[in-house]
Order: C-alpha cells, then sequence, then structure tokens
C-alpha cells in the first residue's frame, strides 16, 4: 500500500491573525460545565447559563431544575403560541432592565431551532438570543484588491458605528450581519451588503460562498 502525505498548504498571516480571533472568541467551554438545557415540546434546543436560568425561573411558563429549564407545556401548543408566551417575558424583563443583552433590542426575529434547516421551536427577538442560549447563525462578506499577481493583497475593512449595541466603534469585515428567521445565507448577505456597505446590486450578485466556521462564546 502507498501512503502519500500532503503538506497542508501555507496559512498566510492575515489568515492565522483572523483564525487566532475566532479562536479567542471561542471561549464558552468552561461557561457550558454549568449551562442547563433549554427544553422546548420535548427537545434540547439551547442551553441557559445560571444567572438567565434564575431571571426565567420567576415565570410560571418555565420550569427549572438543576438539569434544564423546561418551557411548560400550557405555555402553548403551537409554535405562534409559544413564541407569543416567550416574548411576553422578554419584553417584561427588558422593561425591568435586569437582562443587559436585552438593551441591543433589534425588533428582527430569530429562530429558535436545533440546526439550521430544522423547523423552529421558537421565534423570538434576536436581542434574546443569548438569553436561550440557542444556536445563531450569520453571514459575513469580506472583500479584497488584487496585487499584479491576481492574488488578494489588501483587504477592506469597516469600522463599527459608535452606536452599534455591539462592539461599537471596532474594526469589522465589509459587511455582515445575523440571520433573521426565514432568511438564507446567500439572500442574507447580498441584503447586508447592500445595506451596511452600498454594495449595488450588480456586484451583491456576483458574491459566492467561500467557506463556514464555528465558535461557541459567551
Amino acid at each position: 500500500m502507498l501512503t502519500l502525505a500532503l503538506a497542508a498548504p501555507p496559512i498566510s498571516a492575515c489568515a492565522r491573525a483572523l483564525l487566532d480571533v475566532v479562536r479567542a472568541n471561542n471561549n464558552a467551554a468552561a461557561a457550558a460545565s454549568s449551562a442547563r438545557a433549554f427544553v422546548v415540546d420535548g427537545t434540547t434546543v439551547g442551553r441557559v447559563l445560571p444567572k438567565s436560568a434564575a431571571a426565567l425561573g420567576r415565570y410560571a411558563i418555565f420550569d427549572v431544575s438543576e438539569e434544564a429549564v423546561t418551557l411548560r407545556g400550557d405555555a402553548g401548543a403551537t409554535l405562534e403560541e409559544r413564541s407569543k408566551a416567550v416574548t411576553e417575558v422578554i419584553c417584561d424583563l427588558r422593561a425591568e432592565g435586569s437582562v443587559p443583552m436585552l438593551d441591543g433590542w433589534r425588533d428582527e426575529a430569530f429562530a429558535v431551532r436545533t440546526s439550521f434547516f430544522a423547523p423552529p421551536s421558537l421565534v423570538v427577538e434576536r436581542a434574546a438570543a443569548g438569553l436561550f442560549g440557542a444556536p445563531a447563525y450569520g453571514v459575513f462578506v469580506n472583500c479584497y484588491t488584487e496585487g499584479a499577481d491576481g492574488r488578494p493583497a489588501s483587504m477592506w475593512l469597516a469600522r463599527r458605528a459608535k452606536s452599534k449595541p455591539t462592539w461599537p466603534g471596532l474594526l469589522d469585515c465589509l459587511a455582515a450581519g445575523g440571520m433573521a428567521a426565514g432568511e438564507m445565507p446567500l439572500g442574507a448577505i447580498r441584503k447586508e451588503a447592500a445595506e451596511e456597505a452600498g454594495v449595488p446590486p450588480r456586484l451583491a450578485g456576483a458574491i459566492q460562498p467561500a467557506g463556514g466556521g464555528c465558535y461557541t462564546g459567551v
């Protein structure tokens, strides 16, 4: 049997630096050990940290134990009924100001689901996604200029507005955004490119997927 060992392609300094940023944000391992399952209709759809569990445990629609935070069956039999009941809790927490993440309210629908293609168990305000530890999905577009050899030579970077609820004033990729309930990646990134960077439809239509990554952060 002949075995071939193939060397991995070299990683540029820029790519390595970007990977370091992703690794730095993949920081939830310690917190995950204290998180409890978030259960809706018998299925675990997220992980709830202790402070969030305490906040949700004040409301009758949730049963909270050492192992899980469970949305009670009487919260609603349908997606719409469950989502309405949970949204009322989220709005109450926002009004009393006890959950800082809700200060970044966006009026965007977020699907709580086990995976990207799974049907939603709940649809809630996007700012509340972290409250339930549910998987979130986003899209990012990077833009570069070519050198004389046709290879990427430099990247376009944006700076986030100081009024942004998350990471205000920091450097960012050309355009990015979390995917709202019902959105698909290409449609979402073309919309974000137009909204955030003024990319015209002719150019936005040429955006193609280049890869993906995942991390778990707190």
